[in-house]
């Protein structure tokens, strides 16, 4: 069996193997190539990065000292990078010097990745993210940036990153129990193997679910003092109080998704008085269809597929507490309580109000190309889920997001380059302090004819509008500078 005793090994020791071949009797020197990663943290998480191979995965076919994709698109894509092996057999003495070549097959290189990724824009929301982050005293955040029409990432960033340049193989140990032991964990990829509570993100997606059902008319008012009451069925005599975060007085549903009115939400989810509510049953349903809580099938490895939480997932999950209350579902319809998403899924979610009704696959690569780049394989665009939900739902929804940039919470976007509709999102942290909730913006541009979906979370960031609003801003004024129609 083949032992790989050194990696990296100085011009000098070669010279030394090669000319005193007797002295090293079994030894061999084997040439390979190494990555470089020019783009090193701004794409690290989508490209990932090569490692030792396994005892496995030398049983399967690959050499001691080869590398093997361990993370990104590096693993994802393995197989089609890797190319096939070459031969040479070789006639030898008894000391192991070489007397002459009997066999030689040329070895075939790796096909190559052409991605969906604007290169330009993925560095720049790096920069613009990171440097938000960090002005502001933040712990972390993601942005993901989507074609509409066909599901392609434009772009994925997720805050702190690593170079992935460190794991090629000269990085002193050290370093790399560095990267490891970070408690801000730079390896994970937030924008899409982590998931939050959405906070107010999600009401679009709930808004077009009860119009879908006929739960509300868009031009029907709820009255909004700042609270709802319900009694409590377990306590005769007294109510659950649900409080809004300012009173509204009478919204319809485009002023409850401008200002997020929570009554509103709380309303047409679980129901008061005499609007029955979509019911957790149908709120998880078009969740589902929407893409929040499964997994979209992204071409990176490690996607979360969040949750959305039922009276049976209850249940099992939490056995001190185990029955569903009409308090859950108030809280799953303003994205608090047990609901996790991730940014990636948040946008996508986006993506169908703005596409009219299709729930696209999420893809990293464009094209497979073989090493003269001609076409191997082309990625086409691929609908998860149609047809789910109607042209006049999503066009109210669509107007109430819009309202919410040019007389709402999302304000500070209305003389962005681009007509943008969006959502901005506050979700409570285990903390409960307010200046460490997680700030969420989401929406898309341009609101007459949608191109891309953007979606901006900060980690315990604090209000929405203030550290989600303006990194959406800078990005989409980036993004559609470069396009001279805009």
């Amino acid at each position: 069996d083949e032992v790989l005793l050194g990696e990296d090994v100085s011009r000098e020791a070669v010279l030394e193997i090669e000319s005193n071949s007797e002295k090293f009797p079994g030894v061999s020197i084997e040439e390979k190539y190494s990555r470089e990663y020019p783009f090193g943290q701004s794409f690290s998480h989508i490209i990932g990065f090569l490692g030792r191979v396994s005892p496995k995965d030398v049983e399967m076919g690959y050499a001691v000292h080869d590398s093997i994709g361990k993370d990104g698109l590096e693993f994802f894509y393995e197989k089609e990078l890797k190319g096939q092996k070459g031969k040479k057999i070789v006639e030898v003495d008894a000391l192991g010097r070489h007397l002459r070549e009997r066999q030689f097959i040329k070895g075939e290189s790796g096909n190559n990745l052409v991605l969906n990724i604007d290169a330009d824009l993925q560095e720049f929301v790096f920069e613009t993210l990171s440097r938000h982050v960090l002005s502001g005293n933040k712990t972390a955040g993601a942005v993901a940036v989507s074609d509409v029409r066909s599901g392609g990432i434009l772009a994925l960033v997720s805050f702190p990153s690593f170079d992935n340049n460190i794991f090629r193989g000269s990085t002193p140990k050290k370093d790399i129990e560095k990267i490891l032991k970070d408690k801000r964990s730079p390896l994970l990829n937030r924008a899409m193997a982590s998931a939050y509570p959405s906070g107010s993100a999600i009401k679009p997606v709930i808004a077009a679910a009860a119009l879908e059902e006929k739960i509300i008319d868009p031009l029907r008012f709820i009255y909004d003092p700042g609270y709802i009451e319900v009694p409590n069925p377990y306590k005769p005599g007294e109510k659950s109080v649900f409080k809004d975060w300012k009173v509204f007085g009478e919204v319809d549903l485009k002023e409850a998704l401008a200002w997020s009115a929570n009554v509103y939400f709380f309303t047409i989810g679980g129901g008061h008085d005499d609007i029955k509510g979509l019911g957790i049953e149908r709120i998880k349903k078009y969740a589902n269809l929407f893409g929040l809580g499964v997994k979209l099938g992204i071409d990176l490895p490690g996607e979360s597929e969040g949750l959305m939480p039922d009276p049976a997932w209850k249940e099992k999950n939490k056995p001190k507490d185990p029955i569903w209350r009409l308090g859950d579902t108030y809280n799953v319809s303003i994205g608090q309580g047990d609901v996790l998403v991730t940014p990636l899924q948040m946008n996508f979610a986006i993506a169908v109000i703005a596409n009219g009704g299709k729930l696209m696959k999420p893809k990293i690569i464009k094209e497979i190309v073989g090493e003269g780049g001609g076409l191997i394989k082309k990625i086409d665009p691929e609908i998860l889920q149609e047809n789910f939900i109607g042209p006049d739902s999503l066009k109210s929804v669509k107007e109430g997001m819009r309202r919410a940039v040019t007389a709402g919470s999302a304000w500070a976007l209305a003389d962005a380059v681009v007509s943008v509709a969006g959502k901005t999102g506050t979700a409570q942290t285990e903390t409960q302090v307010f200046d460490r909730n997680h700030a969420w913006f989401t929406g898309f541009a341009p609101y007459e004819n949608p191109e891309v979906a953007i979606t901006v979370f900060v980690e315990k960031g604090g209000g929405g509008a203030t550290m989600s609003v303006p990194i959406a801003k800078e990005i989409l004024n980036f993004y559609f500078s470069k396009n001279s129609k805009f």
